[in-house]
């Protein structure tokens, strides 16, 4: 009698199933693996065979990930978003602020030779003068286009649209990267209808433009771990100084993400590929598995200097314009914007509430003062603020965190409006929360995208928030909450929750799950 050792229940899978014969078996056991199928043995199919076409459905899409991933979920998210910006009227909408005025009436100054001017919180209304307190990139955005097509919003919208399809690829590819083909599918697909998404395309601000930056940063540290070649570096630092031109916080985070990147891949055994479109199923080191045979790594060595100076460097090539720019006319090398010192004095003066909705708080007396000395005594005035009743201080933080995540806007919005963010946002946001802390027990990998929501949920707690501001870090969000669901799913399919058993072993509670 012939004898066989087999894994029981992936054999019992392989020989109670009829859908595993055929030329279609390998990638079907493959999709099946992947959709926690095979380790549920026959209950797990029994369970999922009343959903055959369904189940048959989401196999061909993860045979095809790569595929839907890039070209098709972009391809959709950008038809979606032109025909929504072709229902919008051709001219500038204003709707909860007047910043949309601000950065069209500086792109023209600028096309107009009158260089970057145009209205300053730190002056009366209506002034329009030589400033640096609006983050450039917009701004030099809007002027480009306008170069081309003359002052069209219509040809604005457009291209926002285009880069709102490219966001949807980075978000799948940064969610399967550090979590799984899952993971970056469902975070993808819900960016491509995303009702938030939309809307900012349609609007002259920085939301949409700065998402494509942020997450092609992000994505690029990643890979550029794995390939330790400078020109990754190259790339993530000049993807970073960008989105740092588009909104200040991105400039800390990406000094601290090219250093972490530049440590990390020196310490990781170098990525002959990686390992398939499915990273975060063993198949790569990007969701802090052990898949690279278990061999110890070496320590860090001199080699990440190179790669931190590179990418340093390069984050440089596009800030030190705006730099030499603000060193010639205020005589100090601003590298982003000198907005800080405003935010912090209204948002703190005795006349603000926790709410955030006085509009004009009365300012000091500036006299001749430049624009920048004006942003230093209102810094120090809005610091003085905080500590004189820390009490206040911590209140006000509180509410601005909760304005932050707050699940419809407190302004005048349409019941529309406030329908739609709840069936969207509302829905997703415990998900989100599931996923950060999901995420936080995985491994290192996922730190710097945690780092990055964390710095940003800090610095609008302190300073100002609001659902706009929010933006900056919702298609991360996306992804926790999609990294989220995969894991729940994976745990009621299999029976049970060995995502809570990995976690508690992670922190020294449970043995590691066989």
């Amino acid at each position: 009698m012939r004898c066989e050792s087999v894994t029981p229940t992936r054999d019992a899978g392989r020989r109670t199933s009829p859908e595993t014969s055929g030329d279609d078996a390998p990638w079907r056991r493959q999709s099946d693996a992947r959709l926690g199928l095979t380790a549920a043995g026959e209950s797990g199919r029994a369970r999922w065979g009343r959903f055959a076409y369904l189940t048959r459905l989401v196999a061909l899409v993860f045979r095809h990930s790569t595929l839907v991933s890039w070209v098709i979920l972009p391809v959709v998210a950008t038809v979606l978003r032109l025909a929504y910006v072709a229902t919008l009227p051709p001219t500038n909408i204003v709707t909860f602020e007047a910043d949309p005025i601000t950065y069209e009436q500086i792109a023209r100054n600028i096309l107009s030779g009158r260089g970057y001017s145009g209205a300053s919180f730190y002056y009366p209304p209506g002034s329009d003068t030589l400033t640096s307190f609006w983050d450039p990139l917009y701004p030099y955005f809007l002027a480009a286009i306008y170069s081309v097509t003359g002052p069209s919003i219509p040809a604005v919208r457009i291209v926002q649209s285009i880069i709102g399809g490219i966001s949807v690829g980075l978000i799948a590819h940064v969610g399967t990267r550090l979590g799984s083909t899952g993971t970056g599918l469902i975070a993808s697909a819900w960016a491509t209808i995303y009702p938030f998404f939309f809307y900012y395309t349609g609007q002259l601000l920085t939301e949409t433009v700065y998402i494509g930056l942020i997450l092609a940063t992000v994505a690029l540290g990643i890979e550029a771990i794995h390939r330790r070649h400078a020109g990754w570096f190259v790339a993530l630092g000049v993807a970073g100084g960008l989105a740092s031109l588009g909104r200040a916080e991105a400039f800390a985070f990406t000094i601290a993400y090219v250093g972490w990147c530049a440590t990390r891949s020196v310490s990781e055994p170098r990525a002959k590929g990686l390992g398939g479109s499915d990273a975060g199923k063993n198949q790569s080191p990007l969701e802090g598995q052990h898949s690279w045979s278990d061999a110890k790594r070496p320590y860090i060595s001199s080699g990440w200097v190179p790669l931190i100076t590179v990418g340093w460097l390069a984050m440089a090539v596009p800030i030190a314009p705006w730099a030499i720019r603000n060193y010639i006319v205020f005589d100090r090398p601003i590298m982003t914007t000198t907005k800080l010192g405003y935010n912090l004095y209204k948002y703190y003066h005795p006349l603000m509430t926790a709410d955030q909705t006085v509009r004009i708080v009365p300012f000091p007396e500036f006299g001749t003062m430049t624009e920048p000395e004006r942003a230093d005594l209102m810094q120090a005035i809005g610091i003085g603020y905080m500590l004189e009743d820390p009490l206040r201080t911590a209140t006000f933080m509180v509410s601005k965190f909760f304005l932050l995540f707050k699940l419809t806007p407190s302004n005048d919005a349409t019941r529309g409006y406030a329908l739609v963010s709840l069936l969207s946002y509302g829905i997703l946001l415990p998900f989100m929360a599931a996923g950060a802390v999901m995420a936080l027990l995985r491994g290192k990998a996922w730190w710097p995208l945690l780092g990055y929501v964390a710095f940003n949920i800090a610095s609008k707690t302190a300073v100002f928030a609001g659902i706009r501001l929010r933006m900056q870090i919702e298609p991360f969000l996306l992804i926790l909450a999609a990294f989220a669901v995969v894991k729940i799913g994976e745990a009621l399919r299999n029976g049970e929750a060995a995502w809570v058993l990995g976690a508690r072993h992670r922190i020294g509670f449970a043995s590691p799950p066989q």
